[in-house]
């Protein structure tokens, strides 16, 4: 992309310039300032000043050059660098004590420039003045003082004068509610109220307000971009605060809706109230579900939620940064199922997210972030922000005490404006966390009758149960020995596959509306030191929520040991950390004659399952074509198909099957005995083969 019109002097705005001391030169007395504006050029080469020019007239005494009309109250000076053919560079300097004290009280917060220098420097195009312009006129309009309305009415004369047709082309852009990428800067008045969006993510906007802090457009060897950096509330895993993020987009050419813009005033927003309004419900669900996975929180921690729709993920696990998982990324994937949302639990596996919280700062304190190199005002404010942050961190400061999220009070409507829109979540389908949209999460329609369908035995049934009810009400403190150690209960469930083992699981989590943490045993890992590891996590997280582990499938875990110290080891850690381990874990297997002795001994209650019989196989046809196809068997069609040689789970494929068969005929067609019929051979021909 070519260099946008301007782009060159717009740098020149960004660019940090000098700093005088307060008072003359030479230990001279402080200057006194004649309330006259001066329009002044410079020669320089080589880093120093050949030629001072003021109207027409040069000066080349030392004493002059050094001096640079201090007396005036304002310049502008037009910089020239013959090594640098072709660049002006233009700087406002605001030189009296009168008008940069009343000039840093009317930019309060800005930090593009720096507000404590002498003199204060504002460079092309002037944003800082722009901005300003309101309250300049205002207060002159109130002050009794003549000398101070002398003053700025030298600002508001560089104005007409010098800044007319610029006004004019933002003025103008604003109207139309349009803008050209030069023009930007116009728009963006720090401390302003912003709207960042990503229109491409989902059907309708994902929106998010913000307060900007600062605005600059640079160009580096990628091309022109521009930059924002803004304030919102955030949670750091402990407590509530001010969060700063910063965000880069690419230029663009010719003229665009403001609304189009990924970040924009929210002044140009099409419905403003209804952002607000949604924003700040947005905001108090943000509230909530950070207060429920906060350290003070005794299990089950986070909030287990029902969630279709968007989902970012890290670009990387080994990566310690926030690509891929920000307001204008592509989501990774769409996922349908149930989640987490457990903000501190995430940000333990993830630190890089944690939140820096800002200082809180007094009304009076001034911010004062310059850019560049050194310079001792911003230096000694460097200083100041970080001795405020170490007492922030010790709690010793004024109002930062680091109090903990039960004391601190519910947040304001404006602080639950600026929250995110998303929040990290660990999805239990794909199994990895990530950001959810906060609006798309619903509440969990638990099962709870699907425990009592369950075709094993009814006393197994009500034991299980029992247990597990009474384990996760924590109704007993027993332990072992050691402390932390066989505080856990552990299920095998062992039979055939398809008689019921893995629904045991499912169903009594749902029953008892906790989350199922499914894992297949091939998914943990190969190498001892990478099961330990996924181990320790999953049971980690399984504590803290409260929920069912389901291992799968776990007979490489479960098998006798041999000579062989390689295949031993994933048995020898799964062992070890299965004893110090907490929750409630059902373990599956079809082959218990190759359970090694050791784990005997650390299994609580082991099942045995039969394959199904006619009877259970019948009610399993039933309850299955009816709960998920809506069709009713008559009962000599449910006779005919439990004498079927199948399983609990074949007959779940083939009743999936006979409803897209049913489906291919038409969206309103009701799967019948007949589509049953017709799948039968191509979901038993498997079984069937030699």
């Amino acid at each position: 992309m070519s260099q946008p019109a301007g782009l060159g002097e717009y740098q020149n705005a960004v660019s940090k310039g000098t700093s005088t001391t307060p008072g003359g030169e030479d230990g001279d007395a402080g200057p006194t300032f004649n309330s006259k504006f001066e329009d002044i050029k410079e020669i320089w080469q080589n880093g120093s000043v050949l030629t001072v020019t003021k109207t027409q007239n040069q000066f080349k005494g030392p004493g002059q050059k050094k001096r640079r009309f201090g007396e005036y109250s304002l310049i502008l000076r037009r910089k020239i660098d013959l090594n640098d053919p072709g660049r002006l560079t233009l700087q406002l300097e605001l030189q009296s004590d009168t008008l940069r004290q009343e000039f840093r009280r009317l930019a309060r917060g800005f930090t593009s420039i720096s507000l404590n220098h002498d003199p204060i420097i504002i460079r092309s195009p002037y944003s800082e003045l722009y901005h300003c312009r309101e309250k300049i006129r205002e207060t002159i309009a109130a002050v009794t003082s003549e000398d101070l309305r002398q003053e700025l009415q030298l600002l508001v004369t560089f104005e007409d004068q010098y800044m007319a047709t610029s006004i004019a082309a933002i003025e103008a852009f604003k109207r139309s509610r349009t803008i050209e990428f030069f023009w930007l800067w116009g728009l963006f008045r720090p401390g302003c109220q912003v709207v960042l969006q990503n229109t491409s993510a989902t059907a309708a906007p994902i929106e998010w307000c913000a307060i900007l802090k600062s605005f600059v457009i640079q160009q580096d060897e990628d091309g022109a971009s521009w930059t924002i950096v803004v304030t919102h509330t955030c949670f750091n895993g402990q407590k509530f605060g001010t969060g700063e993020s910063a965000f880069q987009f690419p230029a663009f050419s010719g003229t665009i809706p403001i609304n189009q813009l990924p970040a924009y005033p929210l002044e140009y927003h099409d419905r403003k109230e209804l952002l607000i309004e949604a924003a700040i419900e947005c905001g108090e669900m943000f509230e909530n579900y950070c207060r429920r996975s906060a350290q003070y929180s005794v299990p089950p921690v986070g909030t287990t939620m029902a969630y279709e729709g968007p989902f970012w993920t890290l670009r990387s696990e080994n990566e310690p940064s926030r690509r891929g998982c920000r307001i204008h990324d592509s989501p990774s994937a769409t996922i349908s199922g149930r989640v987490v949302v457990d903000v501190e639990g995430f940000l333990r596996e993830h630190p890089v997210f944690r939140d820096t919280l800002l200082p809180e700062m007094r009304h009076n304190d001034t911010v004062a972030i310059g850019y560049g190199d050194d310079d001792s005002s911003i230096d000694s404010h460097r200083f100041f922000h970080h001795r405020r942050y170490r007492q922030y961190r010790r709690g010793t400061g004024d109002s930062m005490a680091l109090a903990s999220l039960q004391a601190q009070p519910p947040l304001s409507n404006d602080q639950r404006q600026t929250c995110s829109p998303f929040l990290p979540a660990f999805s239990f389908s794909s199994r990895q966390w990530g950001f959810v949209l906060i609006h798309e999460l619903e509440e969990v329609k638990w099962n709870t009758e699907v425990y009592h369908k369950l075709q094993i035995d009814t006393k197994v049934k009500s034991t299980i149960h029992g247990v597990v009810k009474s384990h996760s009400a924590r109704t007993t403190n027993f332990d072992d020995f050691i402390q932390g150690k066989g505080r856990g209960l552990v299920f095998l469930l062992h039979g055939p596959p398809g008689c019921g083992k893995t629904m045991t699981a499912e169903s009594i989590a749902e029953s008892l509306e906790k989350p199922l943490y499914s894992v297949n045993g091939g998914e943990l890992g190969t190498s001892a030191t990478s099961i330990q590891g996924a181990l320790e996590k999953v049971f980690s997280l399984v504590s803290r929520w409260d929920a069912i582990f389901l291992l799968d499938e776990a007979d490489a875990f479960l098998a006798q040991r041999s000579d062989s110290v390689e295949k031993n080891a994933p048995i020898s850690v799964f062992l070890r950390v299965l004893e110090y381990q907490a929750g409630i874990i059902f373990l599956t297997t079809n082959r218990m004659k190759n359970i090694d002795s050791a784990f005997h001994s650390r299994i609580h209650v082991s099942i045995a399952y039969s394959a199904l019989d006619a009877e259970r196989k019948r009610v399993i046809w039933v309850e299955l074509a009816k709960q998920k196809c809506g069709c009713a068997l008559s009962p000599e069609q449910a006779l005919e198909l439990g004498a079927l040689d199948v399983d609990g789970r074949t007959i779940k494929n083939v009743l999936r099957l006979a409803s897209l068969f049913a489906a291919a005929r038409g969206p309103e067609e009701d799967m019948k005995f007949e589509d049953i019929k017709a799948v039968l051979p191509l979901a038993t021909a498997e079984m069937k083969s030699p």
